[in-house]
């Protein structure tokens, strides 16, 4: 299973609403329709409880047992996991699905702690 891996490194600053400076280990990450992706996330950030991956496009549905099917979140701790399966988008390939990562501090969301824009390059199955 192709994986992902988010870093969330501890923060420089004592400023609380200074953003963490997050890490993907492959910021433009090469899939095929139908791969069931892993996003790893690990956090050496204590501010952050919640993480989310939300894709720009609301076509690219990676996420099709959410109530949003391209934005999904979940508590972590110091580590864990989100599952996604990259879509039949029936379009040319390839097609490049660019969404963002974000640290929250919990699930209502109040303090953003990270945020980073990687991308995904979908190519033929």
């Amino acid at each position: 299973m192709p994986e992902i891996q988010v870093i969330f490194p501890a923060p420089v600053t004592t400023n609380p609403s200074e953003l963490t400076d997050t890490r993907v280990l492959a910021p433009t990450f090469v899939a095929r329709e139908r791969d069931r992706i892993n996003w790893v996330f690990y956090s050496c950030d204590d501010r952050i409880g919640y993480v989310e991956v939300e894709f720009a496009n609301v076509k690219h549905e990676f996420f099709p047992g959410a109530a949003v099917k391209h934005k999904f979140g979940k508590h972590v701790g110091a580590s864990g996991d989100i599952y996604g399966d990259v879509p039949d988008l029936k379009a040319v390939r390839p097609v490049l699905a660019k969404y963002t990562v974000r640290g929250w501090d919990s699930a209502a969301k109040t303090t953003k702690c990270s945020e980073l824009d990687p991308e995904i390059l979908i190519n033929e199955p």
